[in-house]
């Protein structure tokens, strides 16, 4: 009886992941066939700007968002790292093959991360062997992966960097976490948020890594193109957070909400659910940064999930948010996974189904990344829950303290 019902549990598991896969096959087909982005899309955009900056021309013009170059120069200086033959297709090859090798080295860290005592064992309901296969089983045919590599996208590298920092500050390595995090940032501006992560948990030593590091990654491709080039990103980088950008590919919160407003005929908001928007991002960050500044002792449990819970709102508080973004939650969903929770497991399988269902509602539904974020929104309360559950099990701990010594 045993045997038949184990037969049986695989046999679903072995037919929900068959689901799982065509919905992310699905996804690529979208992209190529339905809205006709060729293989390596986004890498032309950064390769023509590469070229462009080759040549002194500037490479952040014409500025519009979604089909030109907008990140710090030293990307093109990564990028110049892969070049091969001044060939365009044979450069895009090397950079997939990278991306391919970055994500390798996210989930090696995840695993690590799980397995060992990251964030207090005590939660971890998998054992190593059964934890490897799921991440890869679960990740490898992940919807936003695969759009990440099929445009040639920059983010599996600048979530390798971003994830490694974590991992070498919890190892002590503090100068080469500050490398990491500086890598991060200059590939994609977003990660510079977690400067305040290493600022309240007391890792200065991190935090003036980074900068340094951030100085000579800036002069670099100063030398490498021109001095321009980084006046050039300064003039641009105002622009980038003040703006919605209502597309249909932008699925920012702030984006679906300013087009169902507009479509009711209230266009004029857009100032106002900009300053919303962010006032509701600095009080979460005021609120987990604080939370953690008044414990004194910062548990590896609790680093650890402050580090999911800056990881997810720097998602979902973007406001730019295109599909490929959601493999920045990698580590987060799988947290949830691996937790010692049938609810969270069953949450973070959910949550990545309304992923991979994403493509599939928007060509059979209705053009709203709707399923994206409920999707998000749903991982963000079930991270910052699990934060503030420890962080209470710290603080009780904290104010019972004093009375022990007393007696």
């Amino acid at each position: 009886m045993a045997n038949r019902k184990s037969i049986i549990y695989r046999v679903i598991f072995v037919a929900i992941f068959l689901i799982y896969c065509g919905l992310g096959l699905f996804s690529v087909y979208w992209l190529d066939e339905v809205t006709e982005h060729p293989i390596g899309s986004d890498f032309s955009i950064y390769y023509l700007a590469y070229m462009d900056a080759k040549i002194g021309d500037n490479p952040y013009l014409p500025y519009d968002i979604g089909t030109s170059y907008v990140y710090h120069p030293f990307a093109l200086t990564f990028l110049s790292l892969f070049s091969a033959r001044q060939s365009e297709v044979a450069t895009l090859r090397y950079w997939i093959l990278g991306g391919v090798l970055a994500w390798v080295g996210t989930l090696w860290l995840m695993a690590r991360m799980a397995t060992s005592n990251f964030w207090d064992g005590r939660n971890v309901s998998l054992n190593g062997s059964h934890l490897v296969r799921i991440l890869l089983l679960a990740f490898l045919a992940f919807g936003p992966l695969w759009e990440t590599w099929h445009t040639g996208q920059i983010n599996t590298f600048v979530v390798f960097f971003l994830y490694f920092s974590f991992y070498l500050s919890e190892t002590n390595r503090d100068i080469a976490a500050g490398v990491s995090l500086a890598l991060a940032g200059v590939l994609k501006t977003s990660p510079l948020l977690f400067l305040a992560y290493f600022f309240v948990i007391g890792r200065y030593r991190v935090i003036l890594s980074t900068c340094v590091t951030l100085v000579v990654l800036t002069l670099i491709p100063a030398v490498q193109f021109s001095p321009r080039v980084v006046w050039d990103f300064l003039t641009i980088l105002p622009s980038m957070g003040t703006e919605i950008h209502p597309t249909a590919y932008n699925q920012s919160i702030l984006s679906l909400v300013f087009r169902f407003v507009k479509n009711l005929g209230y266009a004029n908001w857009g100032s106002g659910l900009v300053l919303g928007h962010k006032v509701l991002f600095a009080g979460l960050l005021l609120s987990l940064l604080g939370a953690v500044w008044l414990v004194k002792e910062r548990s590896k449990a609790l680093r650890f999930w402050l580090f999911c819970a800056l990881v997810t709102a720097m998602t979902f508080f973007s406001p730019l948010v295109w599909y490929h973004h959601s493999v920045f939650l990698v580590l987060p969903l799988g947290a949830l996974l691996c937790y010692n929770s049938k609810a969270t497991q069953f949450l973070s399988v959910a949550i990545l189904f309304l992923l991979q269902l994403n493509r599939l509602f928007e060509y059979g539904v209705v053009r709203a990344a709707i399923p994206v974020l409920l999707a998000h929104s749903v991982l963000i309360c079930g991270i910052i829950i699990i934060f503030f559950r420890e962080w209470r099990r710290l603080y009780h701990v904290r104010r019972s303290q004093p009375m022990v010594s007393e007696t």
